[in-house]
């Protein structure tokens, strides 16, 4: 049993730093279509006009009142950066969480880690999975119908997201270690 569960830790770890990798490919890959609709959002149109009165990077600091009175089209901008940085703050925490699990690997010798880091290892792959899929949701949903469309990297690992949750254990195992 115990050399089962220290080859899992590995695995765990390993799919801990997949998720974590890929939940930023998303987010790169949705600011990057975020920008390109801002950019059209302040585009001038046929007849003349803009479709947004101001910029949205303006509409970040404005205050509340002034909010109120912004385009339908500027509010969805302004949610969608929201979304995007509610779901980067989770991305760079559980790289940090990678990172510092990382280096406490390295400073201890293998039989030692097992001992000291495999609940810690298998928590950080549930959380991994759990901030990955909602990173793949979340982005999918910013990306509009380009986030579903065959080719995007945020379209393929939104149908992969699953397969991480299962591989190396389920996270109702995981719970009990």
């Amino acid at each position: 049993f115990r050399l089962i569960m220290s080859n899992f830790n590995h695995e765990r770890f390993a799919i801990a730093v997949e998720c974590a990798v890929f939940s930023a490919v998303c987010l790169r890959e949705a600011s990057a279509c975020l920008a390109e609709r801002i950019r059209g959002a302040s585009a001038p149109l046929a007849g003349g006009g803009h479709r947004a009165a101001g910029s949205v990077e303006e509409s970040l600091f404005k205050t509340r009142a002034e909010m109120q009175s912004l385009p339908l089209s500027e509010w969805r901008l302004v949610a969608a950066q929201d979304r995007l940085m509610d779901l980067s703050s989770k991305v760079w925490t559980l790289r940090a969480w990678v990172e510092s699990l990382c280096f406490q690997m390295s400073r201890m010798e293998p039989q030692e880690a097992f001992l000291k880091l495999g609940a810690q290892t298998a928590l950080l792959k549930v959380q991994s999975t759990r901030i990955f899929e909602a990173v793949a949701a979340g982005t999918s949903e910013v990306m509009r119908e380009v986030g579903v469309t065959r080719g995007t990297a945020v379209e393929r690992l939104y149908r992969e997201v699953r397969a991480f949750a299962i591989g190396g254990g389920s996270e109702e195992g995981m719970g009990d270690l």
